[in-house]
């Protein structure tokens, strides 16, 4: 009867340590997309500013095209010639570098943002755009997706020793009332999973290792969404179909 006891005793205690485990697990990755949510509102903000400007600018293109035809039509070229050198000093037109503008204006900002820092790591990336200037999803939900997807991209490739391999290939298409996320790169090494065959990121930061897909895959489901991830011949394939929500 004492061992009975006993045993029945150890069961209840190891059903609250895993209990204790799981909700510790939950709280992390809840803390970790928080956190996610909230830089990803932060570099909106910065970078929607940055991506008006650059429309603002080329708006303002044609007003200057007019002022340097009227100098050059008078032929008062050293004035033109100022002109122009005026416009090549702003710091506007020196540092925007963005290249992207599908007209959505929280996906061009983000992409732009990542696009710098791929340049400054010495990694090309190819985009094929397709997507409306709004559409029914979620603004933080796109921003995490497309933020997580990129940054593992980044993170691979970024130790890829040849920098002629260096590349990441980003597809994103609204079609038919769906939207399609694929992204591409090549990576060096081996893939590792964890027991519950999900892909561990290679981060310095061992306590958020794998939360990128987890958020990525969260937020999926919540579309009634699909990820397929594929690794064949070193290059690293993520897929994402998702359905716009009724309301959104």
């Amino acid at each position: 009867m004492t061992i009975s006891i006993l045993i029945y005793l150890i069961l209840i205690f190891m059903v609250f340590i895993r209990i204790f485990l799981l909700c510790k697990f939950l709280m992390r990755k809840n803390s970790c997309i928080s956190k996610q949510v909230e830089l990803c509102k932060i570099q909106l903000d910065e970078w929607e500013k940055s991506s008006l400007n650059i429309r603002n600018i080329k708006h303002d293109i044609k007003n200057h095209l007019i002022c340097i035809r009227e100098y050059i039509e008078r032929d008062n070229m050293q004035l033109a010639k100022k002109y122009i050198e005026d416009l090549l000093n702003e710091d506007t037109y020196l540092k925007s570098n963005s290249y992207i503008d599908s007209g959505n204006i929280v996906v061009d900002a983000l992409l732009n943002y990542k696009n710098n820092i791929m340049h400054q790591l010495g990694i090309n990336m190819a985009t094929h755009i397709e997507i409306p200037y709004n559409f029914s999803f979620n603004d933080a939900d796109i921003c995490v997706i497309l933020s997580n997807c990129l940054d593992n991209s980044i993170e691979a490739v970024k130790r890829i020793k040849n920098k002629d391999q260096r590349f990441i290939s980003l597809e994103f298409i609204y079609r038919k009332n769906s939207l399609l996320l694929k992204v591409i790169n090549p990576f060096c090494g081996r893939v590792i999973k964890d027991p519950y065959s999900n892909y561990v990121t290679t981060k310095n930061e061992t306590e958020n290792h794998g939360i990128g897909l987890i958020s990525i895959k969260r937020i999926v489901k919540k579309y009634n969404g699909l990820v397929n991830i594929t690794t064949d011949n070193n290059i690293f394939c993520v897929q994402i179909l998702m359905y716009p929500l009724e309301g959104l």
